[in-house]
């Protein structure tokens, strides 16, 4: 898969890349939950391993998308996204923006669930879990979390859809897309794994 991910790999790796959010989320208050949010130790998150043979498969799903992107030719592209990929994508384009981070992704029938773990201080891990529900069509996102837990601090069902309107606030504007040709237009998600609509505008489109 090409590195450096650009703005399709932001777009494929959004709801993976909510976490960006989430840990800012924690990280504000740690003061206050110092005891029971964050730990000592990194939590132990076992993967499936990556593979030379698992990169040339991916590479070959995304070959149409990044050619695409590269001519700035208009077009739609529906892209599958295994549990596995998913992965390879928070590696590639989310833990480049955050220190020592890990999480492993599955999902579920009705929730993706994301296993998480990143040094917040010198000396202190973020570890959590936290079970949500992306999905969009045309351009316009609904997130719905389920729960979410930093360490022993289980967030109170309160906070969540406050945390939700937060996240499909970042989903929505993409910023990082910003005067980039390709602008994620849809996501759902089942136990199959993440399909994503990805729209590759001209470059008039685009606004470059």
């Amino acid at each position: 898969m090409d590195k450096g991910c650009g703005c399709l790999g932001f777009a494929l790796a959004v709801t993976v890349g909510v976490f960006l959010g989430l840990a800012g989320l924690g990280i504000a208050g740690y003061v206050w939950l110092n005891t029971r949010v964050l730990s000592d130790q990194p939590a132990k998150i076992d993967r499936p391993k990556w593979t030379k043979i698992d990169e040339g498969l991916f590479a070959v799903k995304l070959a149409p998308v990044y050619l695409a992107i590269k001519q700035e030719k208009e077009s739609l592209h529906t892209v599958n996204i295994k549990p596995k990929e998913a992965n390879r994508l928070w590696d590639e384009c989310v833990a480049p923006y955050l220190e020592e981070s890990v999480a492993d992704v599955s999902f579920g029938d009705t929730a993706a669930v994301i296993a998480f773990s990143q040094r917040a201080t010198q000396d202190k891990y973020l570890n959590g879990e936290i079970r949500l529900n992306v999905s969009g069509e045309n351009g316009e996102f609904e997130v719905k979390i389920y729960s979410l837990k930093t360490g022993d601090w289980v967030w109170p069902r309160s906070f969540l859809p406050w945390a939700a309107y937060y996240l499909r606030s970042r989903v929505e504007r993409q910023p990082d897309c910003a005067n980039r040709p390709a602008r994620l237009l849809g996501l759902y998600h089942d136990k199959k794994g993440l399909k994503a609509t990805i729209k590759v505008m001209e470059k008039s489109e685009g606004g470059r």
